[in-house]
């Protein structure tokens, strides 16, 4: 595949809800924990943060009622973020802030912002919905969110109320979302008959979108970027965009990340970090950007959920982010 010149932010798409459910006797012991060295400043229960995580770009890994934070690329656990309920899909943005989606039930979801290396929410929003993926526009800020039924929540600049865009010519559960590089706005549900939708800026309405590949969506910078389908063992395939519609220009191997429930993904740059396999398969893995093969680090055995790539803030100045 061609070098692709990608913009250095992350995008992070959601693993779906069902795979964080289920799982309750799982105690709160994050992936490679008989390698963590005794940072942790406080109980189990608190959140606790390493002091080193502020130098360098963090990988958020959320599942089962936490938050665990490792480094990138080495992998060391530097920070839990507890007390988190439910936490079913991660988000970051150009600043390295995270946002975590919280829903307790099927009818109010809490939205939670954290500064990169931060231990406590800086900010949070309500929906009375049920939501299940987020990203974030690097252009404006605004932040997206797809819920289980049939809209997708929008908050101009990341505050105040929002704006609901319904999808229900599509699909009811939106499980993956994504902003591109102009602001236009792609969703798609976890269905293999259902095709995916997209809402171009500065519209209000919901249309189709004719890339039909089931997978988490995600953009680089330059290009979109979509997952391996529900149990199957796929490269990352890249697209240029044409509004409604794209053209394979690459993919991405991802060697030794087995086959899970739609495998969680996030890009920066040159860095990858996916959410590979279920149960005793399970394991983070980060690879190269776009040279993927064998990964450069995995971390596990052990829990996998959404993740996201949250850039240290040291790193974003002078960044021009590609159209």
């Amino acid at each position: 595949m061609k070098s692709l010149d990608s913009g250095r932010y992350a995008v992070s798409i959601s693993v779906a809800a069902a795979l964080l459910s289920g799982c309750s006797g799982w105690q709160a012991a994050p992936p490679n924990a008989a390698t963590i060295s005794g940072s942790q400043s406080g109980p189990a229960s608190q959140s606790w943060v390493n002091p080193s995580a502020s130098r360098g770009d963090l990988v958020y890994l959320a599942i089962y009622g936490e938050v665990f934070v490792y480094s990138y690329p080495g992998g060391k656990h530097v920070s839990t973020l507890t007390g988190v309920k439910k936490p079913v899909a991660l988000c970051s943005d150009v600043s390295g802030n995270v946002w975590v989606i919280e829903s307790d039930s099927h009818s109010h979801s809490r939205l939670l912002k954290y500064a990169h290396d931060g231990s406590k929410p800086i900010a949070s929003l309500r929906l009375n919905d049920r939501a299940d993926a987020c990203s974030v526009d690097a252009g404006t800020g605004s932040l997206a969110v797809g819920t289980l039924n049939s809209n997708v929540a929008v908050w101009a600049n990341g505050q105040g109320r929002p704006t609901l865009y319904s999808t229900a010519a599509f699909f009811k559960e939106v499980r993956t979302i994504s902003y591109d590089g102009k602001g236009d706005l792609y969703m798609r549900s976890f269905v293999s008959d259902k095709s995916g939708a997209w809402l171009p800026k500065g519209t209000s309405t919901v249309m189709q979108f004719h890339i039909t590949k089931l997978g988490s969506y995600g953009w680089d910078g330059r290009y979109f970027a979509i997952g391996p389908g529900n149990g199957f063992t796929e490269p990352l395939t890249i697209y240029k965009l044409h509004g409604g519609r794209g053209k394979v220009v690459g993919s991405v191997s991802l060697k030794n990340c087995a086959p899970g429930y739609e495998p969680s993904f996030s890009i920066a740059g040159s860095e990858l970090a996916v959410s590979c396999g279920i149960d005793e398969t399970n394991s983070l893995n980060y690879y190269k950007y776009p040279k993927g093969g064998n990964p450069i680090k995995t971390v596990g055995p052990g829990a996998t959920g959404s993740v996201a790539i949250s850039v240290a803030p040291s790193k974003n100045d002078g960044i021009n982010f590609l159209p």
